[in-house]
């Protein structure tokens, strides 16, 4: 059995404690998926790998 990872992109809107909305590109890593089916993201884990500013 081998385990497989994935890496996710997302774009997130972020608002400061000022009212200024940021704009943030996430690239994150899964958890290993051990040949399963993601039904429903929000109940994965996951590992950063990196933030950028974009605004």
């Amino acid at each position: 059995m081998t385990n497989k990872s994935k890496i996710y992109c997302a774009e997130v809107l972020v608002e400061t404690e000022d009212g200024e909305t940021l704009t943030l590109h996430v690239r994150a890593i899964s958890a290993s998926l051990r040949s399963k089916t993601i039904e429903n993201i929000e109940d994965e884990w996951f590992k950063v790998l990196d933030v950028t500013l974009t605004n």
